[in-house]
C-alpha cells in the first residue's frame, strides 16, 4: 500500500503492519539458501501462535496463554511433553562466590510471597561441584524462612545448618 505495508491475503482488507498476512491459514516459512531445514511461524485456530522447525511443532501459545513445548494442547501454563526422554529445565550460572544462588522456584499467593526452593553454590569454589538446596517457608504474619537444607552432609531442618544435626545415612 501507499504506506509501504505488504498484504499478502486472500480478503481485500488493508494492512494494519508492515506485513500482513491474512489467509486460511498464514505462515510464514524461514530456511537458508541450499538448506533442507526450515523454521515456520504460523497462526493457528482460536488465535494460536504456532513456531515450529522442519514441519514439526516445537513451541504454541494456545489462547488462554498457556505455553506448549513440543506439546500441541497444552493444558498448564507450561506444559512440556516428549515421547522418548525426560523433560528437563537447566539453571546454570557462573557464581564466583560460595553459597551464592544459582536457581530459584517461588510460589505467591495473591501475590505475597509464601514458599521457595532455592539451588546453591556450594562451598568448593575451585572446582564448582557442590551445592545445595534450600526449601523456605513463610508462617502466617512472619518473613519467609529457611526451613529445610539438602547438602553433601544430609537433611537439615528448620535453618540449622549444623552437620552435627543433619540426617543422613
Amino acid at each position: 500500500d501507499s504506506s509501504g505495508n505488504v498484504h499478502i491475503t486472500d480478503n481485500t482488507n488493508s494492512p494494519d503492519a508492515a506485513l500482513h498476512i491474512e489467509k486460511t491459514t498464514p505462515q510464514l516459512r524461514l530456511q537458508l539458501n541450499g538448506n533442507s531445514g526450515y523454521n515456520t511461524i504460523e497462526s493457528g485456530g482460536s488465535n494460536e501462535l504456532i513456531i515450529g522447525r522442519s514441519g514439526t511443532e516445537q513451541l504454541r501459545i494456545d489462547e488462554n496463554g498457556n505455553i506448549g513445548l513440543n506439546e500441541t494442547n497444552p493444558t498448564a501454563d507450561i506444559h512440556m511433553t516428549k515421547a522418548d526422554d525426560i523433560n528437563e529445565i537447566i539453571m546454570d550460572a557462573n557464581r564466583p562466590n560460595a553459597g551464592q544462588l544459582i536457581g530459584r522456584h517461588r510460589y505467591y499467593w495473591n501475590g505475597t510471597e509464601v514458599a521457595r526452593m532455592e539451588g546453591d553454590a556450594g562451598s568448593d569454589t575451585t572446582n564448582k561441584d557442590d551445592g545445595y538446596l534450600r526449601f523456605l517457608a513463610r508462617a502466617s504474619g512472619s518473613s519467609i524462612a529457611e526451613k529445610l537444607r539438602i547438602d553433601s552432609d544430609g537433611l537439615k531442618f528448620n535453618g540449622d545448618t549444623s552437620t552435627d544435626n543433619a540426617l543422613n545415612d
